[in-house]
């Protein structure tokens, strides 16, 4: 049995650019145990967790009617994670998740609510792999008591294929109560011809809704060529509440296919030429959405990327869409092109670029999008990198134009020592956030962590009008590693 302990400190200053600043002290402390029920069977229990050594998100910019997508990064949800997968598959944003796990502990404002206690069960009994979570948290501001319940079973079947089940519980505490089941499948029919599938099912207390979301796809892949055909569907209430879905009320085709050849050649190693076409309908059968998009991606001798892509969009709103408050898009249908370019220097190479442009029609006017980012590893202690974002968007109803900067230092002085450094500035909130993590590993599996965050800049205001102090908070957590 493994056993870790933890205590932090923690000084907390808030509402620093209001007539009436708030601060606070606190201390606190926690446990996580690890034991093994079997040799290929884990218990994980966990009080009063704490997630402070944790690297802040990476700020995004949301041009859309849909919510934005943030990768978790705490190590308790990460472990064994793969475990509970369950819906789309791929890179990007899913369409829909029957777990997301930063449902736990992030409420909808991303407000951190306290991890009270709970417990994970992972691994293989028999030819079954099992995984169960059950978590409680505390109230915090509009966020009430929850309790959070998660099982998932599956099973390998002949070589590489899986068949499973899920379900979730998401228990408010005098409030309502979410469930969500579903079942899934994926099964290699040959070498290169994969079926996917799975269909889900979500209740709510009180709401009478009981609505489904299911999904069918072949995935053919060969070195040189493969195609890929899906259907989905997603009822207008389906609602996993302790799971992620991107847009409901839609039913979407989706064909794409691909060709690679690979020369070898002095300047071209390979190249990816795709095309896919998706078709978006809702559930009465109206169109909403249908796009062609033709993508170029060559790889290039001397291990870079060059990528090209065109794209023919129709987008159909039925409500006015906000983009912001002072910038209403009308109802109405839009039809428009897309050109994309970027460009990525192999990751192989000591000092590393990337740059990337986009033009688009944006409802009735235009969007263009530049970026890049500039990466430094001169050896194995040092990692530096910078990366810049820019959103202009001209319309008649308003001109929108947003700005990201990102810098990112990462430091490993030995192996026992590290500093990692993540430093923010969003235009749009006038907002610069640093955060500053150094840990030592004082014994193995122990650690001393030093944390320091700090948000700065006054709203409507700009970066050259000055970046006051919105909140700082300085954080000392020491773990210490037992083996029982």
């Amino acid at each position: 049995m493994q056993v870790k302990p933890y205590t932090l400190g923690r000084s907390f200053r808030d509402e620093l650019l209001s007539e009436q600043p708030t601060g606070k002290e606190s201390f606190n402390a926690g446990l996580d145990i690890k034991y093994g029920i079997t040799t290929n069977l884990t218990l994980d229990l966990t009080v009063n967790t704490d997630f402070a050594q944790v690297e802040s998100d990476v700020n995004q910019t949301n041009l859309t009617r849909f919510s934005l997508f943030f990768p978790e990064k705490r190590e308790f949800f990460l472990e064994s994670a793969s475990t509970f997968q369950f819906g789309e598959r791929g890179f990007g944003t899913p369409q829909f998740l029957m777990f997301f796990s930063r449902r736990i502990g992030i409420d909808d404002s991303e407000t951190i609510t306290p991890i009270r206690e709970g417990g994970r069960v992972t691994g293989k009994v028999g030819r079954f792999n099992v995984g169960f979570v059950d978590i409680l948290t505390g109230a915090k501001g509009a966020a009430p008591k929850t309790h959070f319940t998660v099982a998932r079973i599956s099973r390998d079947i002949f070589q590489r294929s899986r068949i499973g089940v899920m379900f979730t519980n998401r228990a408010n505490f005098g409030q309502d109560q979410n469930r969500a089941y579903g079942a899934d499948a994926n099964i290699w029919l040959s070498n290169s011809l994969e079926l996917q599938s799975f269909v889900a099912q979500t209740h709510t207390t009180g709401s009478g809704n009981t609505d489904r979301a299911w999904k069918m796809a072949l995935d053919f892949t060969k070195d040189h060529w493969g195609w890929n055909a899906s259907h989905l569907f997603i009822d207008k209430n389906f609602d996993p509440q302790v799971g992620f879905v991107l847009r409901d009320d839609i039913r979407r085709s989706r064909f794409a296919f691909r060709v690679s050849p690979q020369p070898n050649g002095p300047l071209l190693r390979r190249t990816d030429i795709r095309q896919s076409f998706d078709h978006i309908l809702n559930r009465a059968g109206r169109l909403q959405d249908w796009s062609y998009r033709l993508n170029f991606r060559n790889e290039l001798s001397t291990g870079d990327f060059v990528n090209f892509s065109y794209r023919r969009r129709f987008v159909r709103l039925d409500e006015p869409f906000d983009l912001r408050d002072e910038i209403q898009i009308p109802i109405g249908d839009y039809t428009h092109n897309e050109f994309n370019f970027s460009f990525n220097s192999s990751s192989k190479r000591r000092f590393s670029t990337s740059v990337n442009a986009r033009w688009r029609g944006f409802f009735t006017g235009d969007l263009f999008v530049a970026g890049g980012g500039l990466g430094y590893v001169p050896n194995r202690h040092i990692f530096l990198e910078l990366n810049y974002d820019r959103n202009q968007v001209t319309l008649p109803e308003g001109n929108l134009t947003t700005e990201l900067f990102k810098f990112r230092m990462n430091l490993a002085f030995t192996t026992q020592l590290f500093l990692n450094t993540l430093i923010q500035y969003d235009s749009e909130a006038n907002e610069l956030s640093t955060n500053i993590r150094l840990d030592f590993i004082h014994t193995p599996g122990s650690d001393l962590f030093v944390v320091f965050n700090e948000n700065r800049g006054r709203e409507g205001e700009n970066f050259f009008a000055g970046l006051p102090t919105r909140n700082r908070a300085f954080i000392v957590k020491f773990t210490r590693f037992l083996r029982i």
